[in-house]
Protein backbone atom coordinates (compact mmCIF):
# COMPACT_ATOMS: atom_id res chain seq x y z
CA UNK A 1 0.00 0.00 0.00
CA UNK A 2 1.54 2.96 -1.25
CA UNK A 3 -0.04 6.43 -1.87
CA UNK A 4 1.82 8.68 -4.28
CA UNK A 5 1.08 12.35 -4.43
CA UNK A 6 0.69 14.01 -7.82
CA UNK A 7 1.01 17.23 -8.11
CA UNK A 8 1.87 18.80 -11.45
CA UNK A 9 3.92 21.36 -11.61
CA UNK A 10 4.19 23.85 -14.37
CA UNK A 11 6.42 25.76 -16.43
CA UNK A 12 4.37 29.00 -15.53
CA UNK A 13 4.66 28.03 -11.60
CA UNK A 14 8.57 27.55 -12.02
CA UNK A 15 8.47 30.93 -14.40
CA UNK A 16 6.46 32.76 -11.51
CA UNK A 17 8.82 31.61 -8.91
CA UNK A 18 11.52 32.60 -10.35
CA UNK A 19 10.50 36.19 -11.03
CA UNK A 20 9.35 35.71 -7.47
CA UNK A 21 13.33 35.21 -6.39
CA UNK A 22 14.58 37.20 -8.77
CA UNK A 23 12.97 40.17 -7.37
CA UNK A 24 13.96 39.17 -3.85
CA UNK A 25 17.36 39.49 -4.94
CA UNK A 26 16.96 42.99 -6.78
CA UNK A 27 15.53 43.69 -3.06
CA UNK A 28 18.10 42.43 -1.02
CA UNK A 29 20.89 43.83 -3.30
CA UNK A 30 18.78 47.28 -3.03
CA UNK A 31 18.86 46.75 1.14
CA UNK A 32 22.28 45.97 0.89
CA UNK A 33 23.42 49.03 -0.78
CA UNK A 34 20.98 50.96 1.40
CA UNK A 35 22.91 49.99 4.71
CA UNK A 36 26.15 50.27 3.48
CA UNK A 37 26.57 53.83 4.00
CA UNK A 38 24.71 53.29 8.02
CA UNK A 39 27.76 50.38 8.39
CA UNK A 40 30.42 52.79 7.68
CA UNK A 41 28.89 55.60 9.62
CA UNK A 42 28.74 52.89 12.55
CA UNK A 43 31.95 51.81 12.45
CA UNK A 44 33.16 55.25 12.25
CA UNK A 45 30.88 56.24 15.27
CA UNK A 46 32.68 52.62 17.47
CA UNK A 47 35.58 53.63 16.69
CA UNK A 48 35.31 57.18 18.19
CA UNK A 49 33.32 55.82 20.64
CA UNK A 50 36.22 53.73 21.59
CA UNK A 51 38.81 56.17 21.27
CA UNK A 52 37.30 58.45 24.02
CA UNK A 53 36.24 55.18 26.30
CA UNK A 54 39.48 54.25 25.89
CA UNK A 55 41.09 57.75 27.37
CA UNK A 56 38.29 57.39 30.23
CA UNK A 57 39.36 54.12 31.04
CA UNK A 58 43.18 54.96 31.14
CA UNK A 59 42.81 58.00 32.93
CA UNK A 60 40.67 55.89 35.80
CA UNK A 61 43.55 53.22 35.83
CA UNK A 62 45.44 56.13 36.66
CA UNK A 63 43.26 57.67 39.39
CA UNK A 64 42.51 53.92 40.66
CA UNK A 65 46.25 53.75 40.91
CA UNK A 66 47.02 57.30 42.65
CA UNK A 67 44.75 56.78 45.18
CA UNK A 68 45.90 52.97 46.12
CA UNK A 69 48.85 54.64 46.69
CA UNK A 70 47.77 57.35 48.60
CA UNK A 71 45.24 54.75 50.68
CA UNK A 72 48.91 52.89 51.29
CA UNK A 73 50.87 56.16 52.29
CA UNK A 74 47.98 56.78 54.88
CA UNK A 75 48.36 53.10 56.18
CA UNK A 76 52.05 53.28 56.63
CA UNK A 77 51.52 56.71 58.03
CA UNK A 78 49.03 55.58 60.60
CA UNK A 79 50.68 52.67 61.32
CA UNK A 80 54.43 54.59 61.81
CA UNK A 81 52.31 56.85 64.37
CA UNK A 82 50.60 53.68 66.16
CA UNK A 83 54.00 52.83 66.61
CA UNK A 84 55.64 55.79 67.58
CA UNK A 85 52.67 56.25 69.94
CA UNK A 86 53.38 52.73 71.77
CA UNK A 87 56.92 53.69 71.90
CA UNK A 88 56.37 56.76 73.91
CA UNK A 89 54.02 55.02 76.01
CA UNK A 90 56.95 52.22 76.91
CA UNK A 91 59.38 54.95 77.74
CA UNK A 92 56.70 56.84 80.08
CA UNK A 93 56.03 53.16 81.97
CA UNK A 94 59.68 51.93 81.57
CA UNK A 95 61.52 51.34 84.98
CA UNK A 96 63.79 53.45 85.99
CA UNK A 97 66.20 53.08 88.25
CA UNK A 98 65.11 54.10 91.71
CA UNK A 99 66.71 57.46 92.80
CA UNK A 100 67.15 57.72 96.30
CA UNK A 101 66.93 61.35 98.09
CA UNK A 102 70.33 62.16 99.72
Amino acid sequence: MSSTSTSKITQGDIDKLLAQTQQLRQEITAARENIAPLEANLTETYNEFQAVVGTLRRHSLRLQAEIALLRSQIQRFSQEEEDFSQVEEEDEFSDYPNRTLA
